[in-house]
C-alpha cells in the first residue's frame, strides 16, 4: 500500500482532518507508527491494509 492509498482510504473513513490519530486509536497503535506508514518510512502491515480496504468499502455509497 502506498502512502497515497493509505491517505485516500483514511480520508474516506475518517474525513480529511485528524484521521491519523483516529486510525491510531482504532488500531491501538502509537500515532508515530501511523505517521511512519503515512510517509512511507515503514510498510503498512497486510492485516491493516485488509482492514482499511474493508472499512472504506463499507463507507462508500
Amino acid at each position: 500500500m502506498t502512502p497515497e492509498e493509505l491517505t485516500t482510504l483514511c480520508e474516506t473513513i475518517y474525513g480529511k482532518t485528524v484521521w491519523l490519530s483516529k486510525l491510531a486509536r482504532d488500531l491501538v497503535r502509537e500515532p508515530r507508527t501511523v505517521r511512519r506508514w503515512e510517509t512511507g518510512e515503514s510498510p503498512v502491515p497486510a492485516k491493516v491494509q485488509s482492514w482499511l480496504r474493508a472499512k472504506a468499502s463499507r463507507e462508500l455509497p
